[in-house]
């Protein structure tokens, strides 16, 4: 009886009561219905060991939709000429190894370690579970893992071409301490004749003014690629 004469004599009480009862069953709420967001993965990137290419001709067949499981992205299986993965690590690894200050474990190396680790890991291990623990086993603190899509030779001459060069590729940098994605990106470019891509005429002209190979065009793509890949802070190079 008491509380009922109180609030008559005081109904601001009750309102101010309800208010905060109110409040704090929201507060509640939203603390326990946010999500968890993962904290990203600020380790330095001192050495990493390099993957070989992946020829995705070679494992899925032309004409196939492949999405990438790390990126979400995907990608149209083309022509991949003989010989582009060897061509494509090659040039990754020697533009890599340019860079004085970052330690890069070669793709022999590391290709080695993924086998022994793929001939004994668990079966229900993952290929980034392998790729993480390549990482670690080789002391790195990143992998990166590229694949190519299409490495489709021009037909014809520099000056004269019945068919363009063709190539698409992607690059992914995994962490090896929480296995994150630290860097991915993709290069995919047919060329095109200059009055068929008017707004790319600075490239066309950087690049000769000319039809390039598929080796030329996709030179040309790994620098732009790297152009933002992660700078390391210290470290040397090893051959």
């Amino acid at each position: 009886m008491l509380i009922f004469s109180t609030a008559r004599r005081r109904p601001w009480v009750w309102t101010a009561v309800a208010a905060a009862m109110w409040l704090t069953a929201a507060c509640q709420s939203k603390v326990a219905t946010m999500p968890q967001m993962p904290e990203p993965d600020t380790q330095p990137i001192q050495r990493v060991a390099v993957m070989p290419f992946q020829d995705m001709r070679s494992l899925y067949g032309e004409g196939v939709s492949f999405r990438c499981p790390l990126c979400s992205k995907s990608f149209i299986i083309g022509d991949v000429k003989s010989g582009a993965d060897v061509f494509l690590t090659d040039l990754l690894n020697n533009m890599l190894l340019q860079r004085e200050n970052l330690t890069v474990v070669s793709p022999e190396q590391a290709q080695g370690v993924w086998s022994t680790i793929t001939f004994n890991s668990p079966e229900d291990w993952s290929d980034l579970d392998r790729i993480i623990e390549t990482g670690r086993v080789l002391k790195a603190d990143a992998v990166l893992v590229g694949r190519v899509y299409r490495f489709k030779e021009r037909d014809g001459t520099r000056y004269a071409a019945r068919s363009p060069a063709s190539v698409s590729m992607d690059m992914i940098l995994i962490g090896t301490r929480k296995g994150q994605v630290l860097w991915e990106r993709e290069f995919t470019e047919t060329q095109k004749a200059l009055f068929d891509n008017l707004y790319k005429i600075g490239s066309f002209l950087q690049r000769g003014a000319r039809w390039l190979t598929a080796e030329e065009l996709a030179t040309y793509g790994m620098k732009e690629v790297l152009e933002d890949f992660p700078a390391p802070s210290t470290g040397t190079s090893e051959r």
